[in-house]
């Protein structure tokens, strides 16, 4: 068995920032078309192939993939594990978008118990690094999710879809305020404003006729319009209408969801959920807005593509397990693979990846940031062995409760692996990684012969655990270390 520790003196952080744009899976063949930086490779990407192109957001060429990803979604039996997951990342998206986001190391060890006991009621409480509890927005998203989740398995394969009506949108909304506030789940009688956009919501006087023709328009076209036309359409108009004084974005966002996993007939699976995704491009998500409300305002027709357009994009991504990173956090993890691993010796790429002709692909698996590298044959092995057991590297990574091999944790950052070396436990996993613990796993092989899941990939992963000190403030830095110290160490 080897395990190396590498880290022989204290951590060193680094901020790098305003680096080059992402490739979600990177093999690339045309550096000017994607718009990448020369990063010292004389003009070429080292090792490239030709590949089928994925770009920035997860989407190749084929503009039907998410037309390819729902069958196999359909077929997928959602976990235990899968719906925590699920909950969680719902919970960072719509907690807070417009002020303070929630870190996910916190709100993972807070949320589970909670997540999983609809009865148990929990009052304002503030975030802090020696105390992790929830904020009431965290609880109000905790049973917002839940009550989506019952309407889709209650509605989601009936014959007659279920009627949007004023109350099931009051009723969403009081969900993200029991026990807070009375105004939670009633119309407001203020006017409103929002903020750094010219549109100026209906007076409420008009609140209750706005949010009547709105749930009629959304039933009367539930049978001719698309999903993504339909989720596009409840995300801009109840944010346009803004019938509650407060929480109107998360609403939205929960109507949203629920009108797209009734639409396809199924809770949509996959995390991060389309709702963290918003959260992590807000920029985009605003801009579509925006223009949402300025063709509306100008022509009197809505223009619901750029948001249809982002809608369908993010839901590729959770259809595929990426992770909900920024744009500019994706550029730098782009940046980063350019400048460590691109631009070093051949010989050493070779000796590290089992070749020279390498790529990378994200995935995101449970709190933790996962970075394959390896040929592109190894990623879409990996990418099929995920199809099939509806998850990244089955049985890799230990969740809570679960048995594991091996134990580590931030201290131990920097360790390097041989996956091969280690057996399953039963009814476990390989590896445990606490909160803001980091380790390189090398001769990425498991053996589980009782259940038929053992496998092996090409390559080297890289993983991240998220906490309060890895955020993804950090990721970069964590990651550029663990790349960098694999190299030093390569024979």
């Amino acid at each position: 068995m080897r395990l190396a520790l590498i880290r022989s003196r204290p951590l060193v952080l680094q901020n790098k920032r305003n680096w080059p744009t992402l490739l979600s899976t990177l093999q690339v063949t045309d550096r000017k078309r994607l718009g990448m930086r020369n990063s010292g490779c004389a003009g070429k990407v080292a090792g490239a192939v030709e590949i089928n192109l994925i770009n920035r957001d997860g989407m190749s060429a084929d503009k039907n993939i998410l037309k390819h990803l729902l069958p196999r979604a359909r077929q997928h039996k959602i976990s235990a594990r899968e719906h925590r997951e699920q909950d969680i990342s719902f919970i960072l998206g719509n907690s807070t978008i417009e002020g303070v986001k929630v870190h996910r190391g916190t709100v993972t060890r807070a949320v589970p118990q909670i997540a999983m006991d609809p009865a148990r009621l929990i009052g304002s409480m503030s975030v802090g690094l020696d105390d992790p509890q929830l904020p009431f927005d965290v609880n109000g998203a905790v049973r917002q999710i839940q009550l989506v989740k019952q309407l889709i398995a209650t509605h989601a394969e009936q014959t007659e879809p279920l009627q949007f009506t004023p109350a099931l949108i009051q009723q969403i909304h009081a969900e993200a305020g029991v026990g807070i506030e009375s105004g939670y789940g009633a119309f407001r009688k203020v006017e409103v404003y929002v903020n750094g956009s010219p549109h100026r919501p209906p007076s409420p006087d008009h609140v209750e006729v706005e949010v009547a023709a709105f749930c009629r328009d959304l039933n009367d076209n539930w049978k001719s319009r698309s999903p993504l036309y339909l989720g596009a359409f409840a995300l801009w108009r109840l944010n346009w209408i803004h019938p509650f004084r407060d929480g109107n974005g998360r609403t939205a966002r929960a109507l949203c969801y629920l009108v797209l996993s009734l639409k396809f007939g199924m809770l949509l699976p996959g995390t991060a959920t389309l709702v963290e995704q918003l959260n992590a491009r807000r920029a985009e998500y605003f801009d579509a807005l925006s223009v949402a409300d300025l063709s509306y305002a100008n022509k009197g027709k809505v223009d619901l593509t750029p948001l249809e357009d982002l809608i369908e994009t993010l839901l590729v991504r959770q259809l595929r397990g990426l992770p909900s990173l920024s744009d500019r956090v994706e550029a730098a993890v782009d940046a980063v693979f350019a400048r460590r691993v691109l631009a070093a010796d051949a010989a050493k790429r070779a000796s590290l990846y089992g070749t020279d002709q390498v790529g990378y692909r994200l995935w995101a698996s449970g709190d933790c940031l996962v970075v394959h590298i390896a040929s592109y044959g190894s990623i879409q092995k990996a990418e099929r062995l995920a199809e099939r057991a509806g998850r990244p590297f089955p049985s890799l990574l230990a969740d809570r409760g679960e048995p594991a091999s091996l134990t580590l944790d931030a201290q131990q950052r920097g360790v390097i692996v041989r996956l091969c070396d280690f057996k399953k436990p039963f009814g476990g996993a390989v590896l445990r990684l606490k909160p803001n613990a980091a380790a390189i796993l090398e001769s990425l092989e498991i053996e589980d012969t009782s259940t038929e899941v053992g496998w092996s990939v090409g390559g080297s992963l890289y993983v991240l655990q998220r906490g309060e000190q890895l955020t993804d403030l950090w990721v970069i830095d964590i990651l550029d270390l663990l790349i960098s110290r694999h190299f030093r160490a390569a024979p």
